[in-house]
């Protein structure tokens, strides 16, 4: 009896000591990434990239992908530790745009629940999220 019992309690300590399968995947993740201590001392992020994106209910039908624009340029920085973000990006319409077919460049930053759009020719407008 004794003997089960000491089984029992090594069976449940060892089950107790592993971590759950979505934890390892956190600790895997972070240890590729040079460690715990590394990946929380981070301040800032910095995305860059180019592709294309949807003009936004525009189309006239919801499975419709006509109206794109071609985006270069893209770069989206963020201020991890300040909370704060912001994007910057060059897109150009591949469809007949009411404001002409140049490339427009689009900057937006945000702070906690503040975004703000930004334009070259005229004032921001901002807006609180929810």
């Amino acid at each position: 009896m004794k003997h089960h019992l000491l089984i029992l309690s090594i069976a449940v300590a060892s089950a107790c000591a592993s971590p759950p399968p979505e934890r390892q995947v956190i600790d895997d993740a972070a240890s590729a990434l040079g460690g715990a201590q590394r990946v929380t001392a981070v301040k800032s992020i910095v995305i860059q990239g180019s592709g294309t994106n949807g003009n936004l209910g525009q189309d006239m039908t919801p499975d419709a992908t006509g109206q794109t624009f071609t985006v270069s340029d893209y770069t989206r920085t963020m201020d991890v530790a300040g909370g704060r973000v912001r994007i910057e990006q060059t897109r150009t319409p591949n469809f007949t745009y009411f404001q002409g077919q140049q490339p427009q460049i689009v900057e937006r930053v945000g702070a906690r629940r503040l975004a703000v759009d930004v334009a070259a020719r005229q004032s921001g407008v901002a807006s609180v999220l929810p």
